[in-house]
């Protein structure tokens, strides 16, 4: 009988360990359950606020008065200031200037557009090819956008013929801190007139929010000449 009721005993032990056991099991992955609910709130929270952080950012700020100033490759200071504001055709613009070049763009709140425009030679006469605002980029950034655009135009002056091609290419990438590396290339060939040229032009910039490009580089390719350039942020203001 004593036996009986001992093995009762180990019995009715070995269940409550097993019972203690599943207990212990359950909080186990009622914890789990929720570190990994506060996990994926935290995760959903801060790809939100990253959202909100670039609608709300302005990644290529165009107001006049705005200056940036870099180092560049010869160590030397160039500064890229928006100078003036103006009108082109229907289409608003923003005049910038950087080391005595100029560049237009064109800004809404939905876009980012480059001013193109090419004059071709002959003699003491000129053609314009090509004058139009081409979109660039979409605001705010989108990550991974690409775009391509081109024309192809036969340009007639005093009898002659030339030819002339233009093809444009962009892409954007988010990178590292909320940045976004902006790509863009220009190509030009003119067939013609007094001679034939090919210019390709290749821009790389570094967009940080509220601040713009912090870095720039600048590939250049005429006629089989190549020159590179780059340029680091050290001063922003506005």
């Amino acid at each position: 009988m004593e036996n009986v009721n001992g093995e009762i005993q180990l019995y009715k032990l070995t269940e409550l360990q097993n019972l203690s056991k599943i207990i212990l099991m359950i909080k186990s992955f009622k914890f789990f359950l929720l570190l990994l609910l506060f996990f994926l709130t935290f995760v959903s929270c801060e790809s939100s606020k990253n959202f909100i952080d670039t609608l709300l950012s302005d990644y290529f700020p165009l107001e006049t008065g705005i200056k940036w100033t870099y180092i560049g490759s010869s160590e030397d200071e160039v500064a890229r200031e928006v100078v003036r504001d103006t009108i082109i055709g229907n289409e608003s613009a923003y005049v910038v200037e950087m080391g005595g070049e100029i560049e237009l763009w064109g800004k809404n709140s939905d876009e980012l557009s480059f001013y193109v425009k090419k004059i071709l030679y002959r003699g003491d006469y000129t053609y314009t090819a090509e004058e139009s605002f081409v979109p660039v980029l979409y605001l705010p950034p989108l990550d991974g956008y690409s775009s391509e655009d081109s024309t192809f135009k036969i340009c007639l002056l005093l009898d002659d013929t030339a030819f002339y091609y233009r093809k444009l290419e962009t892409g954007i990438k988010k990178i590292e801190g909320n940045r976004y590396r902006f790509h863009m290339s220009l190509y030009y060939e003119n067939i013609g007139f007094e001679d034939s040229t090919t210019e390709f032009i290749e821009r790389t910039y570094i967009l940080a929010p509220d601040t713009g490009p912090v870095y720039i580089k600048v590939r250049r390719v005429a006629n089989q000449d190549t020159t590179v350039e780059e340029f680091n942020l050290l001063k922003f203001e506005r």
